[in-house]
């Protein structure tokens, strides 16, 4: 069924429900109106979002058979309804934000490692679509060693390591053609390729959180092992936390990536040059 003869139809449902509950013909019909007249007014993508959801609160009414005499009247239980559906903010599919994450021009993020329960470091990373990136590691105090610097020229096959501490840079080369097999510990960002290859019915969707007064809605995939989690924004459908978990055989998990992400702001060119 079309988002446009789907959306008749739940009309015509909450219309008769309307009349069931003894309202006037005349004030069903104006009302039915007003809400066909919202729904025109949404985008076709919108639409198609929230009437699954809308079908599914119809269907509550009738099953629970109200009454005018109940605490919500069918008339109030459709504006309930028609609010929702018109006026909040949709829940992101995953589909949603796979395209959101196909389109982005940037990505950031700052974050920890840890293995067996042990911090091993911090990394920043700035990547710039579609063949720039540098990644910062700063080793815990723990560990040995000091801050690395890797810079990536992904179209040209070309990097530089970068030890600020020694003054020492190692420029190396690579196939930008190879598509040799890489895992969450080596490649900071092999958690972006298997969120846009993920096969969406294997996507579990979890638990929503509330972040700075921000909505998230969390997806686990799962994928050779290895656990990515995302929580995305229902306002931009974008991710804005992340958390890649390799689980060890005892409580402690043998790899753990936390990250806050940020998508689509300017990066200084200067940070790419080597």
């Amino acid at each position: 069924m079309s988002a446009t003869n789907s959306n008749e139809y739940l009309v015509d449902q909450a219309t008769q429900a309307m009349r069931n509950q003894g309202d006037s013909e005349e004030y069903a019909e104006q009302v039915s109106l007003r809400i066909q007249n919202l729904i025109d007014a949404q985008p076709e993508q919108a639409q198609e979002k929230r009437t699954s959801w809308l079908r599914g609160f119809l269907q509550s009414m009738a099953k629970a058979k109200l009454r005018t005499a109940s605490a919500f009247s069918a008339v109030g239980a459709v504006g309930i309804a028609t609010l929702l559906f018109l006026g909040s903010t949709s829940t992101p599919l995953y589909a949603d934000m796979v395209a959101k994450l196909r389109d982005i021009t940037s990505l950031t993020y700052q974050g920890s490692m840890h293995a067996r329960g042990e911090h091993l470091m911090d990394i920043n990373v700035f990547y710039q679509h579609p063949d720039k990136v540098r990644v910062e590691t700063l080793p815990s105090g723990s560990a040995e060693g000091g801050a690395t610097i890797n810079i990536m020229d992904i179209a040209n096959g070309q990097g530089q390591i970068i030890f600020p501490e020694q003054g020492m840079n190692v420029p190396y080369q690579f196939d930008p053609e190879q598509n040799g097999q890489t895992n969450e510990e080596e490649d900071p960002l092999a958690w972006y390729d298997t969120l846009l290859n993920a096969d969406p019915s294997t996507v579990t969707t979890l638990d929503s959180i509330e972040v700075d007064g921000k909505l998230l809605t969390g997806f686990l995939v799962e994928e050779q092992g290895t656990q990515v989690r995302v929580w995305v924004d229902a306002n931009t459908e974008l991710p804005v936390r992340l958390n890649v978990l390799i689980p060890g055989q005892s409580e402690q998990a043998t790899f753990e990536l936390q990250a806050e992400l940020t998508f689509n702001e300017t990066i200084d060119e200067n940070l790419f040059q080597y």
